[in-house]
Protein backbone atom coordinates (compact mmCIF):
# COMPACT_ATOMS: atom_id res chain seq x y z
CA UNK A 1 0.00 0.00 0.00
CA UNK A 2 1.24 3.66 -0.88
CA UNK A 3 -0.52 6.66 -0.06
CA UNK A 4 -0.61 8.69 -3.03
CA UNK A 5 -1.53 12.09 -2.17
CA UNK A 6 -4.16 13.56 0.71
CA UNK A 7 -6.64 16.83 0.16
CA UNK A 8 -7.20 18.68 3.09
CA UNK A 9 -9.97 20.49 3.94
CA UNK A 10 -11.79 22.82 6.96
CA UNK A 11 -15.32 23.09 6.68
CA UNK A 12 -16.98 25.46 8.65
CA UNK A 13 -20.64 23.95 9.93
CA UNK A 14 -23.05 25.50 12.09
CA UNK A 15 -24.84 23.57 14.84
CA UNK A 16 -28.14 23.23 14.92
CA UNK A 17 -28.42 24.45 18.43
CA UNK A 18 -25.47 25.86 20.48
CA UNK A 19 -23.99 23.31 22.84
CA UNK A 20 -22.41 24.42 25.74
CA UNK A 21 -19.60 22.84 28.48
CA UNK A 22 -17.93 23.91 31.36
CA UNK A 23 -15.19 25.46 28.85
CA UNK A 24 -17.19 26.57 26.30
CA UNK A 25 -19.73 27.15 24.37
CA UNK A 26 -19.70 26.11 20.44
CA UNK A 27 -21.78 27.62 17.31
CA UNK A 28 -20.58 26.61 14.38
CA UNK A 29 -17.91 24.07 14.73
CA UNK A 30 -14.95 24.12 12.81
CA UNK A 31 -13.98 20.64 11.18
CA UNK A 32 -10.54 19.20 9.44
CA UNK A 33 -11.24 16.80 7.03
CA UNK A 34 -8.72 14.27 4.98
CA UNK A 35 -9.04 12.60 2.21
CA UNK A 36 -6.14 10.04 0.93
CA UNK A 37 -5.59 8.57 -2.18
CA UNK A 38 -4.16 5.22 -1.32
CA UNK A 39 -3.36 3.42 -4.50
CA UNK A 40 -6.28 5.13 -6.29
CA UNK A 41 -8.53 4.58 -3.33
CA UNK A 42 -10.09 7.22 -1.55
CA UNK A 43 -10.72 6.83 2.34
CA UNK A 44 -11.84 9.82 4.54
CA UNK A 45 -11.12 11.02 8.15
CA UNK A 46 -11.49 13.74 10.38
CA UNK A 47 -9.42 15.55 13.06
CA UNK A 48 -11.61 15.79 15.74
CA UNK A 49 -9.50 19.12 16.85
CA UNK A 50 -11.47 22.50 18.04
CA UNK A 51 -10.75 25.71 17.37
CA UNK A 52 -9.20 26.28 21.16
CA UNK A 53 -7.07 24.64 22.99
CA UNK A 54 -9.72 24.21 25.75
CA UNK A 55 -10.47 20.60 25.77
CA UNK A 56 -6.87 19.30 24.43
CA UNK A 57 -3.90 21.13 23.87
CA UNK A 58 -4.60 20.67 19.67
CA UNK A 59 -6.47 22.88 17.66
CA UNK A 60 -7.62 23.08 14.15
CA UNK A 61 -4.56 25.35 12.85
CA UNK A 62 -2.05 23.35 14.81
CA UNK A 63 -3.88 19.75 13.23
CA UNK A 64 -3.30 21.80 9.59
CA UNK A 65 0.05 22.59 10.23
CA UNK A 66 1.34 19.01 11.15
CA UNK A 67 -0.97 16.65 9.08
CA UNK A 68 1.06 19.19 6.39
CA UNK A 69 4.53 19.35 7.16
CA UNK A 70 5.17 16.49 9.27
CA UNK A 71 2.93 13.54 9.33
CA UNK A 72 2.47 13.77 5.16
CA UNK A 73 5.78 13.68 4.90
CA UNK A 74 6.71 10.56 6.80
CA UNK A 75 4.09 8.89 4.85
CA UNK A 76 4.36 9.99 1.22
CA UNK A 77 5.66 6.78 -1.09
CA UNK A 78 5.80 4.92 2.09
CA UNK A 79 5.47 1.16 1.48
CA UNK A 80 3.27 -0.46 4.21
CA UNK A 81 1.22 -3.85 3.83
CA UNK A 82 -1.72 -2.34 6.39
CA UNK A 83 -3.39 0.52 7.72
CA UNK A 84 -2.26 -0.94 11.45
CA UNK A 85 1.34 -0.02 10.37
CA UNK A 86 0.31 3.86 9.70
CA UNK A 87 0.75 4.20 13.77
CA UNK A 88 4.19 3.45 13.98
CA UNK A 89 5.05 5.28 10.63
CA UNK A 90 3.98 8.05 12.37
CA UNK A 91 5.70 7.58 15.64
CA UNK A 92 8.41 9.89 15.17
CA UNK A 93 6.03 12.82 16.05
CA UNK A 94 4.93 13.25 19.94
CA UNK A 95 1.46 13.86 20.65
CA UNK A 96 -0.38 15.18 18.01
CA UNK A 97 -3.22 12.63 18.65
CA UNK A 98 -5.88 14.44 17.21
CA UNK A 99 -4.00 15.14 13.79
CA UNK A 100 -2.65 11.45 13.41
CA UNK A 101 -6.09 9.86 13.88
CA UNK A 102 -7.44 12.20 11.08
CA UNK A 103 -5.00 10.43 8.35
CA UNK A 104 -4.89 6.93 9.91
CA UNK A 105 -8.88 6.49 9.40
CA UNK A 106 -8.55 7.82 6.51
CA UNK A 107 -6.36 5.08 5.52
CA UNK A 108 -8.10 2.39 7.28
CA UNK A 109 -11.13 3.68 5.39
CA UNK A 110 -9.65 3.01 1.72
CA UNK A 111 -8.04 -0.06 2.81
CA UNK A 112 -11.49 -1.61 3.93
CA UNK A 113 -12.66 -0.10 0.43
CA UNK A 114 -10.02 -2.55 -1.32
CA UNK A 115 -11.02 -5.39 0.74
CA UNK A 116 -14.11 -4.95 0.01
CA UNK A 117 -15.40 -5.77 3.71
CA UNK A 118 -17.20 -2.55 5.93
CA UNK A 119 -14.43 -0.56 8.21
CA UNK A 120 -15.70 -2.17 11.70
CA UNK A 121 -15.39 -5.62 10.57
CA UNK A 122 -12.04 -4.99 9.33
CA UNK A 123 -11.02 -3.64 12.68
CA UNK A 124 -12.41 -6.48 14.43
CA UNK A 125 -16.14 -5.18 15.39
CA UNK A 126 -18.25 -8.26 16.95
CA UNK A 127 -21.55 -6.16 17.02
CA UNK A 128 -23.62 -5.31 14.28
CA UNK A 129 -25.81 -3.47 15.96
CA UNK A 130 -24.74 -0.74 18.53
CA UNK A 131 -26.69 1.13 21.67
CA UNK A 132 -26.87 5.20 21.60
CA UNK A 133 -26.76 7.72 24.17
CA UNK A 134 -27.03 11.19 23.57
CA UNK A 135 -25.14 14.29 25.38
CA UNK A 136 -27.13 17.65 26.30
CA UNK A 137 -25.30 21.11 26.80
CA UNK A 138 -25.66 23.25 29.50
CA UNK A 139 -29.02 24.66 29.15
CA UNK A 140 -30.62 28.24 29.90
CA UNK A 141 -33.13 26.83 32.18
CA UNK A 142 -34.09 23.81 34.37
CA UNK A 143 -37.29 23.69 32.24
CA UNK A 144 -35.41 24.26 28.89
CA UNK A 145 -32.98 20.91 30.34
CA UNK A 146 -36.31 18.93 31.05
CA UNK A 147 -37.90 19.19 27.30
CA UNK A 148 -34.50 18.65 26.34
CA UNK A 149 -34.20 15.42 28.07
CA UNK A 150 -38.12 14.37 27.22
CA UNK A 151 -37.34 14.89 23.55
CA UNK A 152 -34.39 12.50 23.50
CA UNK A 153 -35.86 9.97 25.42
CA UNK A 154 -38.76 10.29 23.25
CA UNK A 155 -35.97 9.65 20.08
CA UNK A 156 -35.53 6.27 22.17
CA UNK A 157 -31.68 6.79 23.47
CA UNK A 158 -31.08 4.55 26.14
CA UNK A 159 -29.04 6.83 28.23
CA UNK A 160 -28.75 10.57 28.89
CA UNK A 161 -25.62 12.41 29.94
CA UNK A 162 -25.67 16.18 30.61
CA UNK A 163 -22.76 18.65 31.44
CA UNK A 164 -22.07 20.32 34.12
CA UNK A 165 -19.96 23.10 36.46
CA UNK A 166 -19.84 24.71 39.66
CA UNK A 167 -23.05 26.38 40.26
CA UNK A 168 -24.66 24.16 37.67
CA UNK A 169 -24.40 20.89 39.25
CA UNK A 170 -26.91 19.89 41.68
CA UNK A 171 -29.65 21.29 41.27
CA UNK A 172 -30.16 20.21 37.44
CA UNK A 173 -29.39 16.81 38.23
CA UNK A 174 -31.86 16.71 41.41
CA UNK A 175 -34.51 18.12 38.97
CA UNK A 176 -34.32 15.68 36.30
CA UNK A 177 -33.92 12.70 38.85
CA UNK A 178 -37.42 14.06 40.01
CA UNK A 179 -38.75 14.46 36.26
CA UNK A 180 -37.37 11.01 35.22
CA UNK A 181 -36.46 8.30 38.39
CA UNK A 182 -35.40 5.39 36.04
CA UNK A 183 -33.63 6.88 33.28
CA UNK A 184 -29.70 6.18 33.08
CA UNK A 185 -28.19 9.26 33.66
CA UNK A 186 -24.58 10.61 33.84
CA UNK A 187 -22.89 13.79 34.60
CA UNK A 188 -19.89 14.89 32.49
CA UNK A 189 -17.65 17.68 34.26
CA UNK A 190 -15.12 18.42 31.56
CA UNK A 191 -12.63 18.79 34.20
CA UNK A 192 -14.43 21.76 36.03
CA UNK A 193 -13.54 20.73 39.45
CA UNK A 194 -10.89 20.56 41.93
CA UNK A 195 -9.60 17.81 44.43
CA UNK A 196 -11.21 19.68 47.54
CA UNK A 197 -14.64 19.85 45.72
CA UNK A 198 -15.03 16.24 46.48
CA UNK A 199 -17.98 16.68 49.00
CA UNK A 200 -20.13 18.51 46.42
CA UNK A 201 -19.03 15.27 44.32
CA UNK A 202 -20.03 13.18 46.97
CA UNK A 203 -23.84 14.32 47.19
CA UNK A 204 -23.90 13.63 43.51
CA UNK A 205 -24.08 9.89 44.56
CA UNK A 206 -27.66 10.49 46.05
CA UNK A 207 -28.90 10.79 42.67
CA UNK A 208 -27.86 6.99 41.41
CA UNK A 209 -25.72 8.47 38.91
CA UNK A 210 -24.19 5.66 36.03
CA UNK A 211 -20.81 7.89 36.22
CA UNK A 212 -19.00 11.01 36.68
CA UNK A 213 -17.14 11.63 33.95
CA UNK A 214 -13.39 13.59 34.26
CA UNK A 215 -14.53 15.84 36.79
CA UNK A 216 -10.65 16.68 37.71
CA UNK A 217 -8.04 18.11 36.08
CA UNK A 218 -7.40 16.87 32.42
CA UNK A 219 -3.89 15.56 32.99
CA UNK A 220 -4.07 14.60 37.07
CA UNK A 221 -4.19 10.57 37.03
CA UNK A 222 -3.68 11.16 40.44
CA UNK A 223 -5.84 13.32 41.90
CA UNK A 224 -9.00 11.36 40.34
CA UNK A 225 -7.50 8.00 42.11
CA UNK A 226 -7.83 9.73 45.46
CA UNK A 227 -11.25 10.51 44.46
CA UNK A 228 -12.64 7.83 43.41
CA UNK A 229 -11.05 6.20 46.84
CA UNK A 230 -13.95 8.33 48.30
CA UNK A 231 -16.78 7.82 45.93
CA UNK A 232 -19.04 4.87 45.45
CA UNK A 233 -19.87 6.01 42.15
CA UNK A 234 -17.56 4.83 39.02
CA UNK A 235 -15.10 7.62 37.81
CA UNK A 236 -14.72 7.64 34.00
CA UNK A 237 -11.81 8.98 32.38
CA UNK A 238 -12.32 11.31 29.11
CA UNK A 239 -9.56 13.74 28.80
CA UNK A 240 -6.71 12.02 31.04
CA UNK A 241 -6.38 8.99 28.21
CA UNK A 242 -4.32 10.10 25.22
CA UNK A 243 -2.38 6.50 25.07
CA UNK A 244 -2.56 3.33 26.37
CA UNK A 245 0.00 3.79 29.10
CA UNK A 246 -2.26 6.52 30.15
CA UNK A 247 -4.95 4.01 30.39
CA UNK A 248 -2.91 1.02 32.55
CA UNK A 249 -1.31 3.93 35.07
CA UNK A 250 -5.18 5.37 35.01
CA UNK A 251 -6.29 1.13 35.77
CA UNK A 252 -3.34 0.43 38.26
CA UNK A 253 -3.58 3.39 39.73
CA UNK A 254 -7.47 2.86 40.60
CA UNK A 255 -8.19 6.59 38.93
CA UNK A 256 -11.55 5.54 37.34
CA UNK A 257 -13.95 2.42 36.43
CA UNK A 258 -14.65 3.26 33.37
CA UNK A 259 -12.82 4.80 29.68
CA UNK A 260 -14.64 6.91 27.21
CA UNK A 261 -12.55 6.06 24.30
CA UNK A 262 -12.55 8.71 21.68
CA UNK A 263 -11.20 7.79 18.34
CA UNK A 264 -9.21 11.20 17.75
CA UNK A 265 -8.29 11.95 21.22
CA UNK A 266 -6.19 8.68 21.40
CA UNK A 267 -4.63 9.01 17.76
CA UNK A 268 -6.87 6.25 15.48
CA UNK A 269 -7.62 2.72 15.26
CA UNK A 270 -4.37 1.03 16.09
CA UNK A 271 -4.00 2.68 19.59
CA UNK A 272 -7.76 2.74 21.03
CA UNK A 273 -7.88 -1.23 19.82
CA UNK A 274 -4.87 -1.44 22.35
CA UNK A 275 -6.72 0.38 25.08
CA UNK A 276 -9.94 -1.59 24.65
CA UNK A 277 -8.46 -5.01 24.68
CA UNK A 278 -6.56 -3.48 28.07
CA UNK A 279 -9.48 -2.20 29.20
CA UNK A 280 -11.33 -5.73 28.31
CA UNK A 281 -8.67 -7.85 30.04
CA UNK A 282 -8.58 -5.94 33.33
CA UNK A 283 -12.57 -5.71 33.42
CA UNK A 284 -13.00 -2.27 32.72
CA UNK A 285 -15.72 -1.50 29.85
CA UNK A 286 -15.69 1.26 27.61
CA UNK A 287 -17.69 3.81 25.74
CA UNK A 288 -17.05 6.04 22.31
CA UNK A 289 -17.08 9.60 23.40
CA UNK A 290 -18.41 12.00 20.81
CA UNK A 291 -16.69 15.56 19.78
CA UNK A 292 -19.36 17.26 17.69
CA UNK A 293 -18.57 15.44 14.76
CA UNK A 294 -19.72 15.45 10.71
CA UNK A 295 -21.09 12.06 9.36
CA UNK A 296 -17.21 11.11 8.48
CA UNK A 297 -16.12 11.30 12.19
CA UNK A 298 -19.12 9.83 13.13
CA UNK A 299 -19.20 7.20 11.01
CA UNK A 300 -15.82 6.26 11.97
CA UNK A 301 -17.50 6.30 15.72
CA UNK A 302 -19.85 4.04 14.61
CA UNK A 303 -17.10 1.56 13.40
CA UNK A 304 -15.46 1.78 16.72
CA UNK A 305 -17.90 1.17 18.64
CA UNK A 306 -18.83 -2.35 17.43
CA UNK A 307 -15.93 -3.51 19.36
CA UNK A 308 -16.73 -6.13 22.04
CA UNK A 309 -15.89 -4.62 24.85
CA UNK A 310 -17.79 -1.18 24.05
CA UNK A 311 -20.84 -2.35 26.16
CA UNK A 312 -22.33 0.88 27.52
CA UNK A 313 -24.44 3.45 25.38
CA UNK A 314 -21.90 5.65 23.85
CA UNK A 315 -22.51 9.47 22.50
CA UNK A 316 -23.23 8.36 19.04
CA UNK A 317 -26.17 9.89 17.69
CA UNK A 318 -28.29 10.71 15.15
CA UNK A 319 -26.71 13.62 12.54
CA UNK A 320 -29.76 15.92 12.88
CA UNK A 321 -29.15 16.78 16.31
CA UNK A 322 -26.72 18.31 15.09
CA UNK A 323 -26.96 19.51 11.61
CA UNK A 324 -29.80 20.74 9.45
CA UNK A 325 -28.03 19.14 6.85
CA UNK A 326 -24.88 16.29 7.05
CA UNK A 327 -22.09 15.46 4.31
CA UNK A 328 -22.81 12.05 4.20
CA UNK A 329 -25.54 10.01 2.83
CA UNK A 330 -27.31 8.70 3.84
CA UNK A 331 -27.50 10.23 7.31
CA UNK A 332 -27.09 8.89 10.49
CA UNK A 333 -30.76 7.88 12.18
CA UNK A 334 -31.04 6.03 15.62
CA UNK A 335 -33.73 3.41 15.88
CA UNK A 336 -36.44 3.98 18.09
CA UNK A 337 -35.03 1.59 20.21
CA UNK A 338 -31.95 3.71 20.45
CA UNK A 339 -29.88 1.96 18.33
CA UNK A 340 -27.90 2.66 15.47
CA UNK A 341 -27.02 -0.79 12.82
CA UNK A 342 -23.40 -0.76 11.20
CA UNK A 343 -23.23 -0.43 8.19
CA UNK A 344 -22.85 -2.86 5.24
CA UNK A 345 -21.39 -0.84 2.54
CA UNK A 346 -17.47 -0.67 2.24
CA UNK A 347 -15.58 0.99 4.45
CA UNK A 348 -16.69 3.66 6.38
CA UNK A 349 -20.19 2.69 4.85
CA UNK A 350 -21.27 6.08 3.89
CA UNK A 351 -20.68 8.25 0.63
CA UNK A 352 -19.50 11.82 1.51
CA UNK A 353 -21.39 14.60 -0.65
CA UNK A 354 -18.93 16.62 -2.50
CA UNK A 355 -21.16 19.34 -3.72
CA UNK A 356 -22.21 19.56 0.27
CA UNK A 357 -18.22 19.33 1.51
CA UNK A 358 -17.19 21.92 -1.10
CA UNK A 359 -20.38 24.65 -0.38
CA UNK A 360 -18.93 24.35 3.77
CA UNK A 361 -15.50 24.66 2.72
CA UNK A 362 -13.54 27.89 3.76
CA UNK A 363 -9.92 26.54 2.49
CA UNK A 364 -8.13 23.49 1.31
CA UNK A 365 -5.18 21.91 0.43
CA UNK A 366 -4.33 19.45 -2.23
CA UNK A 367 -0.48 17.38 -1.22
CA UNK A 368 0.98 15.13 -3.83
CA UNK A 369 3.76 12.90 -4.40
CA UNK A 370 5.79 13.99 -7.57
CA UNK A 371 5.32 12.19 -10.53
CA UNK A 372 9.44 11.73 -10.62
CA UNK A 373 9.80 10.58 -6.87
CA UNK A 374 9.34 7.07 -7.63
CA UNK A 375 11.45 6.15 -10.18
CA UNK A 376 14.41 8.40 -7.95
CA UNK A 377 13.57 6.59 -5.11
CA UNK A 378 14.31 3.41 -6.51
CA UNK A 379 17.70 4.38 -7.63
CA UNK A 380 19.83 6.91 -6.09
CA UNK A 381 21.96 7.46 -9.61
CA UNK A 382 20.57 10.04 -11.55
CA UNK A 383 19.90 8.37 -15.21
CA UNK A 384 21.76 10.14 -17.60
CA UNK A 385 20.29 9.08 -21.31
CA UNK A 386 22.71 7.97 -24.03
CA UNK A 387 25.93 7.11 -21.34
CA UNK A 388 27.09 4.10 -23.10
CA UNK A 389 26.88 5.93 -26.19
CA UNK A 390 28.80 8.74 -24.73
CA UNK A 391 31.55 6.75 -23.01
CA UNK A 392 32.05 4.86 -26.79
CA UNK A 393 32.80 8.36 -28.29
CA UNK A 394 35.08 9.39 -26.08
CA UNK A 395 37.17 6.42 -26.22
CA UNK A 396 36.88 6.63 -29.95
CA UNK A 397 37.68 9.54 -30.26
CA UNK A 398 40.86 9.44 -27.92
CA UNK A 399 41.33 6.21 -30.02
CA UNK A 400 41.70 8.59 -33.18
CA UNK A 401 43.20 11.22 -31.65
CA UNK A 402 46.42 9.12 -30.60
CA UNK A 403 46.60 7.18 -33.79
CA UNK A 404 46.74 10.55 -35.62
CA UNK A 405 49.28 11.63 -33.44
CA UNK A 406 51.71 8.89 -33.90
CA UNK A 407 50.65 9.64 -37.50
CA UNK A 408 51.55 12.98 -37.20
CA UNK A 409 54.71 12.89 -36.16
CA UNK A 410 56.41 10.87 -38.72
CA UNK A 411 54.97 12.86 -41.16
CA UNK A 412 52.93 16.50 -40.75
CA UNK A 413 54.73 19.77 -39.41
CA UNK A 414 54.77 19.89 -35.53
CA UNK A 415 51.93 23.19 -35.71
CA UNK A 416 49.59 21.00 -37.99
CA UNK A 417 49.84 17.46 -35.47
CA UNK A 418 49.34 20.13 -32.39
CA UNK A 419 46.02 21.99 -33.74
CA UNK A 420 44.92 18.92 -35.20
CA UNK A 421 45.06 17.22 -31.25
CA UNK A 422 43.58 20.37 -29.78
CA UNK A 423 40.40 19.93 -31.82
CA UNK A 424 40.20 16.26 -30.92
CA UNK A 425 40.70 17.59 -27.75
CA UNK A 426 37.79 19.90 -27.83
CA UNK A 427 35.20 17.40 -29.72
CA UNK A 428 36.17 15.19 -26.67
CA UNK A 429 35.28 17.10 -24.13
CA UNK A 430 32.10 18.86 -25.60
CA UNK A 431 29.89 15.96 -24.90
CA UNK A 432 31.45 15.34 -21.50
CA UNK A 433 30.46 18.81 -20.61
CA UNK A 434 27.11 18.52 -22.00
CA UNK A 435 26.66 15.24 -19.75
CA UNK A 436 28.06 16.78 -16.76
CA UNK A 437 25.73 20.47 -17.04
CA UNK A 438 22.51 18.11 -17.54
CA UNK A 439 23.17 15.41 -14.75
CA UNK A 440 23.88 18.58 -12.59
CA UNK A 441 21.05 20.76 -13.03
CA UNK A 442 18.48 17.69 -12.81
CA UNK A 443 20.56 16.65 -9.23
CA UNK A 444 20.58 20.19 -7.93
CA UNK A 445 17.18 21.45 -8.99
CA UNK A 446 14.84 18.27 -9.20
CA UNK A 447 12.49 17.57 -11.66
CA UNK A 448 10.30 20.07 -10.98
CA UNK A 449 11.25 23.70 -12.67
CA UNK A 450 8.69 25.66 -10.69
CA UNK A 451 9.57 24.55 -7.24
CA UNK A 452 11.23 27.41 -5.33
CA UNK A 453 13.97 26.02 -3.73
CA UNK A 454 15.90 22.69 -5.11
CA UNK A 455 16.08 19.28 -3.54
CA UNK A 456 19.11 20.62 -1.44
CA UNK A 457 17.59 23.77 -0.25
CA UNK A 458 19.32 26.30 -2.88
CA UNK A 459 17.02 28.92 -5.28
CA UNK A 460 17.79 27.53 -8.85
CA UNK A 461 18.90 31.20 -9.60
CA UNK A 462 21.94 30.81 -7.37
CA UNK A 463 22.50 27.62 -8.65
CA UNK A 464 22.53 28.96 -12.22
CA UNK A 465 24.81 31.95 -11.63
CA UNK A 466 27.11 28.75 -9.97
CA UNK A 467 27.21 27.03 -13.12
CA UNK A 468 27.78 29.97 -15.35
CA UNK A 469 30.74 30.67 -13.46
CA UNK A 470 32.32 27.22 -13.67
CA UNK A 471 31.56 27.53 -17.25
CA UNK A 472 33.75 31.05 -17.46
CA UNK A 473 36.15 29.41 -15.35
CA UNK A 474 36.35 26.43 -17.35
CA UNK A 475 36.23 28.03 -20.69
CA UNK A 476 39.54 30.09 -19.59
CA UNK A 477 41.41 27.09 -18.61
CA UNK A 478 40.43 25.68 -21.39
CA UNK A 479 41.83 29.06 -23.22
CA UNK A 480 45.31 28.58 -21.40
CA UNK A 481 45.99 25.37 -22.21
CA UNK A 482 44.84 26.00 -25.86
CA UNK A 483 47.44 29.17 -26.00
CA UNK A 484 50.26 26.89 -24.56
CA UNK A 485 50.36 24.40 -26.88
Amino acid sequence: MKVRGITLRELAMKLVTPFETSVERTVTRRIVLVEADVDGVAGWGECVAGGTPSYSPETVETAWHILRDFLWPLLKNREFSSAAEVWGLLGWVRGHTMAKAAIEAAIWDAEAKQKGIPLWQSIGGKRSEIACGVSIGIQESLDELVAEVRKELAAGYQRIKIKIKPGRDLEPVQRLRQEFPRIRLMVDANSAYRAEDWPLLKQLEGFYLMMIEQPLGWDDLYAHAELQKKLDTPICLDECIHTEEHARAAIALGACKIINIKLGRVGGFTVARRIHDLCQRSGVPVWCGGMLESGIGRAHNIALSTLENFSLPGDVSASRRYWDEDIIEPEVVVSPQGTIQAPAAHGIGFTSRMARIEALTVRGEPLRCPVSEPNEARSQTPSVPGRGLIYSSLVAIWALNFIAAKIGLRRLPPLTTASFRVVMAGAAMLPAYLVGWSWCWRECTGSNRGARRSRRGFPERELTHVAVRATLRAGSILRGGRSGA
